[in-house]
């Protein structure tokens, strides 16, 4: 299975209890804010993927998002302002970060309150249509996973409310037919989804964090 893992804190100093290091077998993206980081005056310009260090998400001018040095447990994170803020790096291959129908989504979170409803992190070729993404929806506090297409074949939204104002650890999963996500360990009630029949075709896409195309931003860590 492969894995898109923005985590926006890194896990060191206690989220959760959770250590990820080394990387996550088969992981394919792991986006940490305490390693790979290109920042001045605390505006980040540049992401380094710490699998192996193949992608570079980058943002200029307004795009760049903040970095904040003590965000949680003394652990750093990454600030999207939800008007401006992403980072992206475009050309990448499907089968780089996703199989054809299946794939993780794993981050620690921490969505601001009220806020705005906005795409959290995504892969995408043609969005709704060959596309991996995380959207956070603050009017219902939830968070949908879309995996192919905008259909109910290929969506899932969390039944959980997710709290806005702190940090969550959210997994979400796409193995065959079926989706499942998990906030701090708990499964959604609604998981494990089946009949999500849409798989991703092969294309290369861009990989981008907190907002599609500089548009739906999200604001939070």
């Amino acid at each position: 299975m492969d894995h898109l893992i923005p985590t926006v804190p890194s896990m060191p100093g206690g989220m959760l209890g959770a250590t990820w290091s080394p990387a996550l077998p088969s992981c394919s993206l792991w986006l940490r804010a305490d390693s790979g980081i290109t920042q001045s005056g605390g505006l980040v310009s540049a992401w380094i993927d710490n699998v192996g260090s193949v992608l570079t998400l980058t943002a200029a001018g307004t795009a760049r998002p903040t970095y904040v040095a003590d965000a949680v447990n003394g652990q750093p994170a990454i600030y999207f302002n939800g008007t401006t803020n992403t980072m992206s790096v475009g050309s990448i291959a499907q089968s780089l970060v996703f199989g054809t129908n299946a794939g993780t989504v794993a981050m620690v979170l921490n969505k601001d309150n009220p806020g705005t409803s906005g795409i959290v992190c995504m892969w995408y070729q043609t969005v709704n249509t060959n596309n991996v993404y995380l959207y956070a929806n603050v009017g219902a506090n939830t968070l949908k996973f879309e995996f192919g297409s905008d259909a109910a074949t290929g969506t899932f939204s969390d039944a959980t409310p997710i709290a806005a104002g702190s940090y969550q650890y959210v997994v979400t999963i796409k193995s065959g037919t079926t989706m499942i996500q998990r906030s701090n360990g708990v499964a959604s009630p609604a998981s494990p989804a089946t009949g999500k029949t849409d798989v991703l075709t092969s294309a290369d896409g861009t990989v981008e964090v907190g907002a599609y195309s500089g548009v739906a931003n999200y604001a939070g860590y």
